[in-house]
């Protein structure tokens, strides 16, 4: 498995970089305390302004916030008249979207998705989002048709499965889906099935897949306001850095897969 990288230049034989360098690999960089990567593979990283730690780069300004800026904007043409609904809504993407939605956009609602009662406290009250859901809640249908009285415009989704299927009875017609993730189905070998499926048809729901790097032409826009808005505090920059040897990472990759961290979670490997 691979995953995007921030290191210091140890030791260059190229022109494009020195020692002392920082550098980004965006998703394909092997997991390794010292590695020799081709410069093609590398960005030098530009300090950030306001203090802001090049940590982020991996984080809000990073794939995570990128995704969750050009999906719901670009992809989803999200609105701000429009009722917003996001799963996963505590999680490294789905805490971007929340924020996007309820702090730069200023949708007139945003609903988060979230496995807790304390994750969907802080997807409110740290985020932003006008109500969250706890999906694992006996009532979570019910609850679901509460938190959106006037259905919901933009579904941007994360997880797929079960989340998926309620939230598709909540769905207007000629509403959308984007499609981010479907974090349910990633270890389970069960397949994904949906009672509400036709809802699709009768409310000529679109759903729309995307990935990130075929949007490169976005990013320059996304990079503008995503720093803007940290800078002036408009979103919160939720990252949890964990250190880890080389041997401890699949630990630290099965505890985020469970679900017990909020927002990003980047490794911090040690020697």
């Amino acid at each position: 498995m691979r995953a995007g990288m921030i290191g210091e230049v140890l030791e260059s034989k190229s022109p494009k970089f020195k020692v002392g360098d920082i550098v980004h690999e965006t998703h394909r960089a092997p997991w390794a305390e010292k590695v020799v990567i081709n410069d093609s593979d590398l960005q030098a990283l530009a300090p950030l302004p306001g203090g802001l730690s090049n940590i982020h780069y991996m984080g809000a300004f990073g794939g995570t916030g990128l995704a969750a800026y050009v999906g719901l904007l670009h992809i989803a043409q999200a609105k701000k008249e429009h009722t917003i609904v996001v799963s996963a809504a505590a999680g490294a993407t789905g805490s971007m979207v929340i924020q996007i939605a309820a702090k730069i956009l200023g949708a007139r609602r945003v609903v988060g998705i979230a496995g807790g009662a304390e994750k969907c406290a802080w997807v409110v009250e740290h985020l932003g989002a006008h109500a969250c859901v706890d999906y694992r809640s006996p009532t979570f249908k019910e609850d679901l048709k509460a938190a959106t009285p006037d259905e919901v415009d933009i579904f941007y989704d994360n997880v797929g499965g079960a989340v998926l299927d309620e939230t598709l009875a909540r769905m207007k017609r000629h509403s959308l889906i984007a499609v981010c993730g479907a974090v349910s189905g990633y270890n389970s070998s069960e397949p994904m099935t949906l009672r509400n499926w036709f809802e699709v048809v009768s409310q000529r729901i679109t759903l729309k897949g995307f990935f990130l790097f075929d949007h490169l032409d976005q990013i320059p826009a996304a990079m503008e306001q995503l720093v803007a808005a940290a800078v002036d505090g408009r979103i919160n920059l939720n990252i949890e850095e964990v250190p880890a040897t080389i041997e401890d990472v699949p630990q630290v990759w099965i505890d985020m897969y469970t679900g017990s961290a909020k927002g990003k979670v980047i490794t911090k490997l040690e020697g």
